[in-house]
């Protein structure tokens, strides 16, 4: 039975706003004049039935409404929308940060935040102290179109009083070489100039989107990300 009501409520093909509507109009339907009855209050007339039923009609549309805009202006926002993500192409012994657009809307002043480092692997192991400021830095990136790639550098300098040099870090995020797991953070535009932020996990536990914590539809965010 439990079946068979689930397959006629999926066939109806509604949405979840729609059968909350559907449930607030039948609270009222059947909810109002139980009140009325233990109340002792009586509809006077035709008129007011139909002025009631009319009052419920109104405000189920006006929610409706309201919602049917809240999708139309989410639809506007994800055809601009840019979505980038993180990964590392090659072997070891030839491979390249790449942060791509996935989404459909340009992506601008590409940034991802500096990382400081803990357990790190490569070049960087034997030259650890040497590291300015023990953090690694990433190149920035102009704009992304929608569906391209754009190699990134992720380094750590030494300091210069000891010789400047450039170390690789893409050893200490990449799951084959990685002996520690890094949060990576990057922060980006729109064409409208709305900020974005992808969180992305990277290391020894292999690659994980964390959160795309700017899906911004209304003002609200959504988990997505």
């Amino acid at each position: 039975m439990k079946d068979r009501i689930r397959q006629f409520i999926e066939a109806i093909g509604w949405s979840d706003r729609q059968w909350l509507f559907f449930w607030v109009v039948l609270a009222f339907v059947v909810l109002v004049p139980v009140v009325m009855m233990i109340s002792g209050w009586k509809l006077s007339s035709l008129n007011d039935v139909l002025i009631w039923l009319t009052g419920i009609v109104v405000l189920v549309y006006t929610i409706e409404t309201q919602g049917l805009r809240f999708e139309m202006v989410r639809q506007n926002e994800m055809a601009v929308k840019p979505f980038l993500v993180l990964r590392i192409k090659g072997d070891r012994w030839q491979r390249q940060l790449t942060v791509k657009n996935i989404g459909k809307g340009a992506a601008l002043f590409v940034r991802i935040e500096d990382v400081s480092l803990r357990k790190v692997a490569g070049d960087i192991t034997a030259m650890r102290d040497r590291v300015v400021g023990n953090v690694a830095t990433f190149s920035q990136l102009n704009y992304i179109e929608p569906g391209e790639e754009a190699g990134c550098q992720a380094l750590c300098a030494t300091d210069p009083r000891a010789g400047r040099i450039n170390l690789d870090f893409l050893p200490s995020i990449d799951p084959e070489t990685a002996e520690d797991n890094y949060e990576l953070i990057i922060h980006y535009q729109d064409v409208e100039s709305r900020p974005h932020q992808t969180r992305m996990r990277m290391g020894k536990d292999g690659v994980e989107l964390i959160r795309p914590a700017t899906w911004k539809f209304g003002g609200i965010v959504h988990d997505q990300s």
